[in-house]
C-alpha cells in the first residue's frame, strides 16, 4: 500500500481537487494576489493536517504497517510542503 492513504471519510480528495482548481486558474496569469497565494497555502496546510490524521488512524488500525514505517517519518513527509511555504513566503 505504498503511496496510498485510505481517506477514512475525511475530505482529502476534495481538498486536493480544490487546490488543483485554484492552481489551474492561475496558470498563464501574469500577476497573482497575496490572497490567492494565502488561499492555496491554507488549503495545502489543511491537506497536510488531514494526511497527518490519516497516518495516525492507519497506525492505530494497522499496527504491523505502523512498525514498518515510523510515524514521525510519515508525518514529516505529510507536513513537508507547507513547512517550505512558511519558511519561504512568496513575494
Amino acid at each position: 500500500m505504498t503511496g496510498y492513504l485510505e481517506d477514512h471519510g475525511l475530505p482529502l480528495v476534495q481538498l486536493k481537487e480544490q487546490r488543483r482548481d485554484l492552481v489551474v486558474a492561475l496558470v498563464g496569469r501574469h500577476s497573482v494576489s497575496k490572497e490567492q497565494i494565502a488561499e492555496i497555502a491554507a488549503i495545502q496546510q489543511t491537506i497536510a493536517a488531514v494526511e497527518a490524521v490519516i497516518v495516525d488512524l492507519d497506525a492505530e488500525s494497522h499496527p504491523i504497517s505502523a512498525k514498518s514505517i515510523p510515524r514521525q517519518a510519515l508525518q514529516r513527509e505529510a507536513l513537508a510542503a507547507p513547512a517550505a511555504h512558511r519558511k519561504n513566503p512568496p513575494g
